[in-house]
């Protein structure tokens, strides 16, 4: 694990193939790594249930950083999308 001095967020890191993979996808779209990563992880989001991902999430934050928790707007998108579908 590699925490920054600044702020002492958690900085992962990835493998060199994943890292080759990332470039070659930046590449295509003609974006920024950081610009492709971000839409992977943002995307990634639909494909995990979310009572999952809040039963096993450690964070200890206060309750209004909960409800603004990116798995529970996205659900919540989502819910309202299928809404829309059914209702049309």
């Amino acid at each position: 694990m590699h925490k920054t001095k600044s702020a002492g967020t958690y900085v992962p890191k990835v493998s060199r193939d994943a890292v080759f993979a990332l470039r070659r996808m930046a590449w295509f779209k003609n974006e920024p790594m950081t610009k492709t990563l971000d839409r992977l992880i943002l995307d990634a989001i639909e494909d995990y249930d979310l009572y999952d991902v809040c039963a096993a999430c450690r964070c200890k934050s206060t309750k209004w950083q909960c409800d603004e928790c990116i798995f529970k707007v996205a659900a919540r998108a989502s819910k309202q999308t299928h809404r829309q579908e059914k209702a049309s």
